[in-house]
């Protein structure tokens, strides 16, 4: 065979090796189903410098990130911290102790029906104490005492003097709790009972004495619990005391009998007597 022969049969032979490479690397690249082991062999895998074929796993697909999830550098959401202190817990007894501030209200002092001194001092005093129990988260009871100086009518050149009236009062109280927000609790209650007024008159005058009489109250405020035992309370109150007359009308006889000049002995009473305050209270609730 001659050579020019031999070269085209070998130019056949190597040509349709080519043809059927090329057309296997079109097959490939126009199936997205072909093997990852064959398209890595038509790419030369074995030769150490071409990349790994990508991967068609789903499963491999990288998944979300979560906020606040271990690992990554994300901060965690807030925590919103709602408990609050509230003292509002039915069953529960607790104890009251107050001071506080006293403008005193009387209309007139009256002598044997006539007024003899009008006016009370600007300011007065009070101190007080009470056992509660909380009936329901919105509703408590207790029962008080309080001693109330209400400051001295008329002056010391008025023909009657000056006289110094204070008052011990015992109440049965409803206080209803209105709503808690924050700790803050507004409140609303009133109170009815018994109170012992004492007018002290000058020496000369004689006819002070003690009263015994009823009694009665409406008050409003705002308490701040602390933590669940503890709780501070800011408050109104007006309390009325009626008004208490002095005197024993036989001893009253006796005494203008020998001097009917003057208001020795004679009988006294106070119009509407009463007292505004604003009182400071801490209370503390048992139990946990």
């Amino acid at each position: 065979m001659s050579e020019t022969t031999l070269g085209c049969v070998m130019w056949r032979k190597n040509g349709l090796k080519v043809s059927l490479l090329a057309a296997s690397m079109v097959c490939s690249l126009s199936s997205p189903l072909l093997a990852e082991d064959e398209f890595a062999r038509l790419l030369g895998e074995d030769d150490g410098f071409s990349l790994p074929p990508p991967s068609l796993d789903d499963k491999d697909e990288e998944q979300p990130v979560l906020l606040g999830q271990e690992g990554d550098f994300t901060l965690p959401p807030p925590k919103l911290d709602m408990e609050e202190a509230s003292p509002a817990t039915p069953g529960k007894w607790y104890l009251r102790a107050s001071a506080g501030f006293v403008a005193p209200q009387a209309d007139s002092l009256k002598v044997n029906g006539a007024d003899v001194a009008r006016g009370a001092s600007a300011s007065g005093w009070s101190v007080g104490g009470a056992i509660g129990y909380r009936l329901t988260d919105w509703l408590r009871a207790e029962a008080s005492v309080d001693y109330l100086d209400l400051g001295n009518s008329g002056a010391p050149w008025a023909p009657a003097g000056r006289h110094h009236t204070d008052a011990t009062v015992f109440l049965g109280n409803i206080y209803w709790d209105i709503i808690t927000i924050a700790n803050f609790t507004p409140y609303v209650g009133g109170g009815i009972g018994v109170a012992t007024t004492t007018l002290e008159s000058p020496p000369w005058q004689a006819m002070g004495g003690q009263k015994t009489h009823f009694a009665w109250s409406l008050a409003g405020g705002v308490s701040y619990a602390v933590n669940s035992q503890w709780a501070v309370d800011f408050g109104y109150r007006y309390i009325s005391l009626g008004s208490p007359s002095f005197g024993d009308p036989a001893f009253t006889a006796m005494r203008h009998s020998l001097w009917p000049a003057t208001n020795i002995g004679r009988p006294a009473s106070i119009d509407t007597l009463g007292a505004h305050e604003v009182r400071i209270a801490l209370r503390y609730q048992f139990g946990d």
